[in-house]
Parts: structure tokens; sequence; C-alpha cells
């Protein structure tokens, strides 16, 4: 069944229409590693570096895209891109490699010497985002692999919470709180604008960070906010939020909730996904591994033609113990490693999924460098969509998203969560978080 549906999802026509080149979101399922196996045919030292460069974007493609790719349709889509770079027709004298190589190298004689490094890097980034899905492949410079990088490991290198509450960094635990408390009564008698909101998200992004110790400590080390908290939110029930998923957030995690479990009263758990934003997909070998046990298959990647089966790499964890009842929250802006993560929990009846369908944002890009470059003051890698996650019944996440367990646009929900977990307070715990943010 898998194998029908992919080829319905992916059939691409012999003639593409190119999108328009736009800035897409970097947030998703990505390695944070970057991909290190290059196509050694693509490396023609003594070729034009303009050319050279092309190709092995060319090669690449073929050899990593998630897609299974002709030559002959990669080299058409080169053809309308540089139909549309020139405003001119071409033709292509074969439809394969060779053929993209020829008439690139025609096109680039009719640019003028000073723009054929935009002319080069604009066509392979063309070629990149008319991939499917559209849009999320690109070529990436230097800044925008760290912007990415920075955006994976949920690092703003431009913000500095201890500013935005109005503290030293040697300000003690109480100072901080008193800070919090100060602005955020001064923020309450201010009327309800856009830049009241966005000062009062500010102030809580800040206090998050740096009211807990352990949270602190990996800020002012590395820079990195919190994508993992925790807390009590009934007599019996906890919650955990996950944002979303970075190298750090397993160790959050572990932190979290031996915090948390210090309290023995708590028998059931929320792990709320909603708006988790995905990341660093690696880390889910280890995020899954306590809710389901070591070395079970956790999820599983497609890459052209193929299900890539991935176990886990870590055992239970003694502080999830405790826990007899879960319910996992999602909503239509849990994406990508967020997806997967859920998928995994349905399957293994983990938890119960409480919610509406997720986004479907339902690939893994990878950051592949670049042995031939062409600019002295520029290196480029691409930003490839690798593989396309799959759901718990073996269906691609993209464009479909996973299902919820319990629909919260359903009425009478409430009674259905009853009948799965016969806990009236943790049915009260998941309604108010779910009213919460609805209002």
């Amino acid at each position: 069944m898998i194998r029908s549906t992919l080829s319905n999802l992916v059939r691409t026509p012999a003639r593409v229409a190119l999108i328009a080149i736009a800035i897409t979101s970097i947030a998703g399922g990505v390695y944070l590693s970057r991909h290190a196996d290059i196509n050694d045919s693509s490396a023609v030292g003594s070729q034009e570096p303009r050319t050279a460069f092309i190709l092995e974007v060319f090669d690449t493609i073929l050899s990593s895209h998630w897609e299974k790719l002709e030559p002959q349709a990669l080299a058409e889509l080169m053809e309308k891109g540089i139909e549309k770079l020139t405003e001119k027709e071409w033709a292509l004298a074969t439809s394969d490699r060779a053929g993209a190589e020829k008439l690139f190298t025609e096109a680039l004689t009719t640019i003028p010497a000073e723009k054929q490094n935009e002319f080069t890097a604009t066509l392979g980034d063309i070629m990149l985002a008319n991939l499917k899905p559209f849009g999320r492949s690109r070529l990436y410079s230097k800044k925008e692999e760290q912007k990415l990088q920075d955006t994976v490991l949920n690092k703003d290198t431009g913000a500095n919470l201890y500013s935005s509450l109005g503290i030293e960094k040697s300000a003690s635990t109480t100072e901080v709180a008193k800070a919090y408390e100060a602005q955020r009564a001064q923020l309450a008698t201010q009327p309800a604008t856009p830049e009241t909101e966005k000062a009062k998200a500010e102030l809580e992004r800040a206090f998050t960070a740096l009211q807990d110790e352990n949270r602190r400590a990996r800020y002012d080390e590395h820079g990195v906010e919190p994508t993992v908290t925790a807390r009590a939110v009934a007599d019996t029930v906890g919650l955990v939020r996950i944002s979303q998923v970075s190298p750090l957030s397993f160790e959050e995690f572990k932190t979290e909730m031996a915090t948390l479990s210090k309290n023995k009263k708590l028998a059931s758990l929320v792990i709320d996904l909603r708006g988790n934003i995905g990341g660093a997909v690696d880390t889910l070998q280890y995020f899954l591994g306590p809710f389901i046990g070591a070395g079970q298959y956790a999820y599983d990647f497609f890459h052209q033609g193929e299900p890539i089966p991935f176990r886990t790499r870590v055992g239970w964890l003694d502080s999830l113990v405790q826990y007899k009842r879960v319910v996992v929250l999602i909503d239509g802006n849990t994406q990508s490693s967020g997806e997967v993560m859920a998928a995994a929990l349905k399957k293994y009846n983990v938890g119960i999924l409480v919610g509406v369908p997720t986004k479907g944002w339902g690939t893994i890009e990878q950051v592949m460098p670049l042995k031939n470059q062409f600019s002295e003051t520029e290196t480029y890698s691409l930003f490839l969509v690798h593989s396309l996650t799959l759901r718990e019944d073996n269906e691609p996440i993209e464009g479909r998203g996973v299902d919820p367990t319990i629909d919260i646009r359903t009425k009478g929900w409430e009674k259905e969560l009853t009948l799965h977990w016969n806990d009236a307070p943790l049915t009260r715990a998941v309604q108010n978080l779910i009213a919460s943010t609805e209002r």
C-alpha cells in the first residue's frame, strides 16, 4: 500500500512549472551533522568552477534526494530554470547529464562576467526549490547554514534574556523572580496591544530559561533556551512540554523528569507536543527509548523507494515508572520530528493522542557540503530533503499528518478520554490545558 501511495504523491510531470523563490521555514526534521557523502565523479578539478559546481548539485540531487529522479527530469528542470533567469527559450541537446552540462555552459557565456556567480547560485537554488515537496530543499550560504544550526539548537544569538528581565548575569534566583513579578505586574496595567503581548511573551521566555538553575546553566554555557519544561498541573498529574527537538532536548528531558518525579503523588503524565516545530531528528533515537525500551524499532524513513528503520539507543528511565496513564497533546502546528515522535508513541500505545491532526510536514533535511565552489567570498551547501517520514501505519506523514486517537473537534471528546483513562483529574487537566490555549 505504501508504494502505491507514495507514487501518487511524487509523480513528476515531464515539464515542470517553476515556483517562485522565497525563504522557507528551516524548522523541521533535520540532521544537524553535515552529510559527508559526495559523489566523487562530480568533483572535476580542471573543469570551469561554475560548471563543476552546478554538476555537483545535479549529481547530489540524483544520489541523495528522497525521490529517485531520472537525469532527464532534472535536466529539463535545469532547462526551465535557465529560461526563467535569461528570459529566453533554450533547448537541451540531449535530455541527460551531458545535455545539462552543455546547456549550462552555453547559457553561462551569455551572462555578463560580473553576474555569472549570481546566475550560478540562483540556478542551483531554483533546481533545489522545485524538487518535491516544493520549497523545502534550498541552496544555503554559510550564514543560512549557521542560522539553521542556531534554530535547531534553539539559540537566539541576538537575544539577551538577562536584559529582558532587567537584571545582571550575577543576579540570584530570588532577584530573577522579583524582576519577573515586577515586570508582569507592570505589563498587566498596559492596554492589550500587539506590542504588549510581545513583551509578555518575551518576559515569559526569559523567566522560563532563567528561573530554574539547570535551565539557566545551559543558557549560560551554550546560549540555548529550554526546549523541555515540566511541572505539576494537578495533585496527581504532571506535564512535560517539548517545544522542539534539539541535540540537548534529551538531556533536558532527563533533568526535568527527575525533578518532577520527586513528587511521588504524580501518577498521570501529559506530554505536550503542541506547536513542536521539530528539529534534530537524530535525538529521537534517544528520546523514544525511555518510553518503548532499548533496541526497539522506533520509526522509519523513506528514501528512494526503500524504508530505512531506526532503533532506539537507550532504555527505560526510572523517573517515568510512576506514570501509569499518559496523554499526548498534538495540534496543527506539531510538525516534522514532533510528528514522528507522536506517531511512535501512538504505535506503541504509550499514550492517548488528544487534539487535532498534525501539520503534515513529513520531510527530513540534511546539510550537504559541496566540494566544488566558485566564489571567493561565499561557500555554498545543499539543504536537501533526504527522506520522508512515515506514520504508525506506514503511510507518509507529508501532506497527511498524524491523526489523534481522540479528536477534540468531536463533541463529547472528554467522555471518550474518560473511557480510555478513568482518571477525572487527568481529564480536567487536559481540558484546562486545551482551554487555556483556545481563549
